[in-house]
């Protein structure tokens, strides 16, 4: 696109207006302000600036178009399908946010003999939301 307009083909092979563009890239004010002495150094400036709006607008046209199929396919296997439909259940949510169960499901992987104890010693809500996690195949008796 630079050899399609004089002014920029002009522009790359003339130093005055490549130390011009040099100056733009580290101080735009004074860019600007030389620009202001120079009908030359405006124009090239003008016309190198709409030539980068145009070539990252369409890059950014290029990016926002959407994809027909995601980058990465994520299939749930069987079991993670299950346990994802069980953590979608508010009854299990509200069990296994509760302190009480989170310790003993803490207690079920470090300590058994003291799960074995805190299961018995509990509240009848405590009961209840053990007796949920067993119903929905979370926790097993023996």
């Amino acid at each position: 696109k630079i050899d399609q307009s004089a002014t920029l083909s002009k522009a790359f092979n003339d130093p005055t207006l490549l130390n011009s563009l040099e100056l733009f890239h580290k101080n735009p004010k004074a860019a600007l302000a030389a620009a202001q002495e120079s009908p030359e150094v405006a124009n090239f400036l003008q016309e190198f600036c709409s030539l980068m709006g145009d070539h990252f607008n369409s890059l950014a046209d290029k990016q926002e178009k959407p994809r027909e199929e995601p980058l990465i396919t994520e299939k749930l296997t069987e079991d993670e399908e299950i346990m994802k439909n069980l953590l979608e259940k508010p009854e299990v949510q509200n069990a296994l946010q509760d302190p009480d169960i989170q310790k003993l499901l803490h207690t079920l992987r470090t300590d058994p003999d003291k799960a074995q104890k805190l299961l018995q010693s509990n509240s009848p809500e405590f009961q209840s939301k053990v007796q949920t996690l067993i119903n929905n195949g979370l926790l097993h008796t023996l």
